[in-house]
């Protein structure tokens, strides 16, 4: 009811809400079979040992562990950062190695500050470590967790999102 003009403007932001709904519809061209998971070193949703590990250790501290900056062996402590950073016990490059030509020879040059592969690291700070793609590692820190409200048949209207992690889609009703 009203003018042209309003239930114009009604229609449009209908059809505007309808097509900010997310409906099971939109997402089955992109969703993957679970047996792709593996190939493309997604972690499989059907495992439950990732959703509830059977030992959780939240932190790492007092293992030994490799600096996935600068490859060195050091023992993870959470003891005096602040200190520990500023007297820089990792040296690291942030830059990627790049073939350059230097007087007609070639060699191995990193971008952040034009160094040769095997000097020094230009940047200092803390050691760090990561798991990698060992997703059992991860899950005792984070375990995982499942999406709770799913695109399904009791909501065929949709689900309102902003973004979504398109990678992590799969064709399993349990993974929703």
């Amino acid at each position: 009811m009203g003018t042209l003009k309003v239930s114009r403007a009604a229609t449009e932001k209908a059809e505007k809400e309808a097509l900010s709904k997310l409906t099971r519809e939109k997402i089955e061209r992109y969703l993957i079979p679970i047996d792709d998971f593996e190939k493309w070193r997604y972690p499989n949703p059907t495992d439950n040992t990732l959703v509830d590990p059977p030992v959780i250790e939240s932190d790492a501290e007092g293992t030994d562990q490799k600096c996935s900056r600068c490859k060195i062996e050091f023992t993870v402590s959470s003891k005096r950062l602040k200190e520990r950073a500023q007297k820089g016990e990792c040296h690291f490059h942030h830059g990627r190695l790049a073939p350059e030509r230097i007087e007609g020879i070639r060699k191995w040059i990193y971008s952040c500050c034009k160094r040769e592969r095997g000097e020094e690291g230009c940047e200092e700070g803390v050691h760090v470590f990561n798991h990698g793609d060992d997703d059992h590692l991860l899950a005792k820190r984070v375990p995982y967790v499942r999406v709770g409200q799913g695109v399904d048949e009791k909501n065929k209207g949709g689900v309102e999102v902003l973004g979504m992690d398109c990678e992590m889609i799969c064709e399993s009703e349990s993974a929703f």
